[in-house]
């Protein structure tokens, strides 16, 4: 098993789209802050990292899994020991570096 440093990139957000539709909840995520790295060691349980996104973890899991696996991405990434991947959120989403760390 490898460790697995996931880094989050940038919180986006999506006035126009929140001011239509949602009533609450109109700024970035509070979850996580740009910069901000949760690495996970050799033998961690395949859970998520301390303070994660619970939701967030549920969208980037079959990235963290293949790379925890030793399976690549080749298709459009620089390094294929990584991807870019993010949460669901239509208003709000989170943007992650999931990378394997050698």
């Amino acid at each position: 098993m490898h460790r697995i440093k996931i880094t989050v990139l940038k919180k986006t957000y999506f006035k126009e789209i929140a001011d239509k539709y949602r009533s609450a909840e109109k700024e970035v995520c509070q979850q996580f802050q740009e910069g901000q790295e949760f690495i996970t060691e050799e033998n961690s349980p395949y859970g998520p990292p301390n303070n994660f996104c619970p939701f967030a973890w549920n969208d980037i899991y079959k990235f963290f899994f293949v790379l925890k696996q030793e399976g690549l991405f080749s298709a459009d990434m620089k390094d294929d020991h990584s991807v870019i991947a993010c949460c669901t959120d239509g208003v709000r989403p989170v943007i992650f570096k999931i990378e394997r760390i050698r």
